[in-house]
């Protein structure tokens, strides 16, 4: 991993952070947030659930940890469903075996 810079205002040099903030975006503006405190609760869960539990079009329909560890996806007998933020995340989850 290296650090990588782009020009100011040209955010098509960096897709795949927009696109991470973006999904972000569209699904915290789903739950209330009274504080920077509850924020910073609520952005490590958003995290675990876009890295293990949302399935990527780009990645071939896995999620980023099955493909980062060489991990074939789980069959789905061993999936159960996570519902978080009251719905606005959710999804079925296979642990690693």
């Amino acid at each position: 991993m290296r650090h990588q810079t782009t020009e100011k205002h040209c955010p098509w040099q960096n897709g795949r952070i927009e696109r991470f903030f973006g999904t972000f975006k569209t699904h915290i503006r789903q739950i209330l947030i009274e504080d920077a405190t509850q924020l910073g609760k609520q952005v490590p869960t958003f995290f675990g659930w876009n890295i293990q539990i949302r399935l990527h079009q780009s990645l071939g329909g896995r999620t980023p940890a099955e493909v980062w560890l060489g991990l074939e996806p789980p069959k789905a007998s061993s999936w159960f469903y996570v519902s978080l933020w009251h719905g606005a995340l959710r999804g079925f989850y296979a642990p690693p075996t």
